[in-house]
């Protein structure tokens, strides 16, 4: 029968050789401390600048839209009796009956109340000019 080396041994069977040095983990009481990896899955700071950055540009991307969206909706139900035309300067007004209407004339040329100046661009959308 063949003498079996203690436990705190580290002997190879296969390569017939002490292999301890080689060995990626403690093999007896004095070797360096053996630790897991501690994997820090904290979101950096960069990383939630970033995405905080990005989530105010989308959000103000989407008011900028809702606003475009209801100025178009409120030019087309608004009353005009011509074909607008692309890149064209209109002017919408309101009646004492709070309702609106799209013209060719500007303000300064009669006494309307004023609710925004507009171009018509091809994709159908209308753009609130200052």
């Amino acid at each position: 029968m063949k003498k079996k080396k203690p436990d705190y041994i580290v002997f190879n069977e296969k390569s017939k050789k002490y292999d301890a040095s080689i060995r990626k983990f403690p093999t007896n009481l004095s070797a360096p401390n053996f630790a897991t990896l501690k994997v820090n899955k904290t979101i950096p700071f960069e990383c939630r600048d970033y995405f905080e950055t990005r989530s105010l540009e989308i959000n103000k991307e989407i008011e900028k839209l809702v606003n475009e969206f209801e100025w178009t909706k409120l030019i087309y139900n608004s009353e005009y009796s011509f074909q607008p035309k692309v890149g064209v300067k209109y002017y919408l007004y309101q009646r004492k009956d709070m309702s609106s209407f799209l013209s060719l004339i500007s303000p300064n040329e009669w006494d309307k109340k004023l609710i925004g100046k507009f171009r018509l661009r091809s994709d159908g959308r209308w753009v609130l000019e200052n």
